[in-house]
């Protein structure tokens, strides 16, 4: 069988499958990460940006630009404001598109789905670079058209002053519950993430709001969250800057 990296084809680049390279090389410690494969169920200490959920040809050349001009460029930009907010006002106030956009992608990328349509539908006769475009240009209109998210009106940043960096799933989000009140966690990198929630009152869903924790436990408890929601996927990976943590994550279901 042809090694498909000796496929000259224009056409075809090696893909970062769900969460691009430009979310997970902000988890790097000295140049990597540590990252458990759900399905092996083993840790690897040298796991990075460059090597993770890639493959060759998953999506063409083009629709990777296109993924880059409409979802990844914006939504670098919003995080290098958020990265260098200081957080003294109350609010900051920004085009939050990007941030709606790319959680959104996070969804149509997810390749529990890519399987689940190619398995069902005359896409088995196509070239995987075919369905993958074609599911997630699909996946980009129906969303638009929807209101997936009205349970959140809200977008908050947590901001991490612990020592307990965030671990981020290969999913990019979770869901969990605080009282009753659902939540949506975006880890961003080992010391932030974004946080939909809902309000009833809307005055106070006026833009971006930080929310601040000292206690490692929140985080956490955070962290399990992630880990549980990747691990019942069934396959994919976790991924955290402290290997101890990760650990400790694994040693916990």
């Amino acid at each position: 069988m042809d090694n498909p990296k000796n496929d000259n084809s224009p056409a075809k680049i090696d893909s970062h499958i769900l969460i691009p390279k430009l979310h997970l090389k902000r988890f790097h410690k000295n140049g990597t990460y540590a990252i458990y494969d759900v399905k092996d169920k083993t840790i690897s200490k040298h796991g990075s940006a460059t090597n993770t959920n890639i493959q060759f040809g998953y999506y063409s050349k083009k629709f990777e630009g296109r993924l880059n001009e409409e979802i990844e460029n914006p939504f670098s930009k919003v995080l290098a404001i958020l990265e260098a907010w200081n957080y003294e006002e109350d609010s900051l106030t920004i085009d939050t598109a990007p941030i709606w956009n790319y959680v959104c992608s996070l969804l149509y990328r997810n390749p529990v789905v890519h399987n689940q349509v190619r398995e069902n539908s005359l896409c088995v006769l196509l070239p995987v670079i075919i369905p993958n475009d074609l599911i997630v240009g699909i996946g980009s209109e129906v969303i638009s058209e929807i209101d997936l998210f009205h349970k959140y009106n809200t977008i908050s940043v947590f901001i991490n002053k612990t020592d307990i960096p965030f671990a981020l799933p290969m999913m990019g989000i979770y869901h969990y519950q605080i009282n009753g009140e659902d939540r949506i966690n975006l880890p961003i990198n080992p010391k932030m993430a974004i946080c939909l929630t809902y309000e009833k009152d809307a005055a106070t869903a006026d833009g971006i709001r930080p929310i601040t924790t000292d206690n490692p436990k929140v985080i956490m408890r955070l962290n399990e969250f992630a880990f549980e929601t990747q691990v019942k996927a069934g396959q994919g990976f976790v991924l955290c800057s402290e290997l101890s943590e990760l650990r400790r994550l694994v040693s916990a279901i």
